[in-house]
């Protein structure tokens, strides 16, 4: 009850930071609605309603793999129209198609504490759209870990961050990290292996690659960027075209 309890506070808290208002809650499920979503980025660029509301549901993810143990979070992210309506006996109801394709995709969710949403949904990104998300089975959706960080990002896990100025010697951070994701770093440096600060140089100062962590299992990937070509081009109507080419290796 404590842990249900905490996790309500913690809703509460980050809709707060994002102008949302908690309009249906019980014990184990709720529905969060921002009419105009606003959430600080850092690198100064614009971030969409999308943007926003991803976000939110990514660092709920977060602080639930945090718990000991994790609680079991599933998010489901949607942007459209809401309406409301006064029930006879004055509590008011939502509905409309962001909160019909929300509760679905939370309840479809393939795996705990990730954020699911529609292809349309991460057309719609502006900061968060190289962030790794990862497609679901029937190719109509996608999902992000709460872990996931775009390649420019320090690849820490939830909670850990780097200064700007670290050195290139690897931090007690990122030692940890791997050993949080069940990496044997004792391993590092032997034979033809890389030292641990020469991959912490790798992945955190030259950013030549990036990790992804999971938490069931608990696991690390490493994901490297070969090709990243972006085409953009505006027609004879002035409609707006982009062309996207990504290939990654993941080890």
């Amino acid at each position: 009850e404590s842990r249900l309890a905490s996790l309500h506070s913690e809703i509460a808290r980050m809709s707060h930071d994002v102008g949302g208002a908690i309009v249906e809650s019980s014990a184990t499920e709720g529905l969060l609605v921002a009419t105009d979503p606003r959430l600080a980025d850092e690198s100064g660029d614009s971030m969409s309603p999308e943007d926003c509301i991803v976000r939110l549901g990514q660092l709920l993810c977060r602080w639930a793999v945090q718990q000991e143990p994790p609680l079991s979070l599933r998010v489901g992210a949607h942007s459209g129209n809401v309406s409301m309506m006064t029930l006879p006996n004055g509590s008011q109801a939502f509905y409309g198609e962001a909160v019909f394709q929300a509760k679905r995709l939370a309840q479809s969710a393939p795996n705990d504490c990730c954020v699911h949403i529609l292809k349309s949904t991460k057309g719609k990104l502006n900061v968060l759209e190289r962030l790794p998300f990862t497609l679901s089975k029937g190719n109509e959706s996608y999902y992000l870990e709460p872990s996931s960080l775009m390649p420019e990002e320090a690849p820490l896990s939830v909670g850990h961050e780097v200064s700007p100025d670290s050195s290139e010697v690897c931090t007690p951070e990122f030692r940890n990290m791997l050993i949080e994701h069940g990496i044997d770093i004792s391993l590092f440096g032997k034979g033809q292996a890389r030292t641990l600060d020469e991959f912490y140089r790798n992945v955190v100062v030259q950013k030549k690659s990036y990790l992804i962590g999971h938490y069931r299992p608990r696991k690390l990937e490493r994901h490297m960027e070969l090709v990243h070509i972006s085409l953009q081009a505006v027609g004879k109507n002035g409609q707006y075209f982009e062309l996207r080419l990504e290939s990654e290796i993941m080890q």
